[in-house]
């Protein structure tokens, strides 16, 4: 994800619309709109946002790239964060999925994981 503008692919199904095709496309063939987009950083930065109590992160499947481009100082900022994972959908992602919530605990945080078959909602508490 960037600033500026990207491809939304909206779904029969409203739960699945998504920037990623082949999750849209999981219902039916799924309509592509542009629309604007923003890194979070940079919406952190425009709002002058410091320090973020809850964030919560359910971007059908976005949430992988979403966290991997974000600088680990950034967990500084976050007390706590409820994440859903789309590994339920495509098991190919459970592997990455597994190493970024193993970095996010490195960054000093209790991890609990809502469901006990997979990690669509996970949830992470900054222990500072």
């Amino acid at each position: 994800m960037k600033n500026g503008k990207c491809s939304f692919h909206v779904s029969q199904n409203s739960e699945a619309s998504s920037i990623y095709q082949n999750i849209s496309n999981q219902f039916g063939n799924s309509k592509k709109i542009e629309v604007p987009s923003i890194t979070l950083l940079s919406y952190l930065e425009q709002k002058n946002i410091n320090q973020i109590e809850i964030l919560k992160i359910d971007i059908e499947g976005g949430e992988i790239d979403l966290l991997k481009q974000l600088p680990a100082q950034i967990f500084n900022r976050i007390n706590q964060m409820t994440i859903e994972f789309h590994d339920f959908i495509f098991p190919e992602q459970a592997i990455m999925v597994n190493k970024i919530i193993s970095s996010i605990e490195n960054e000093g945080f209790m991890v609990f994981k809502c469901h006990y078959i997979d990690n669509s909602n996970v949830l992470f508490i900054n222990k500072k």
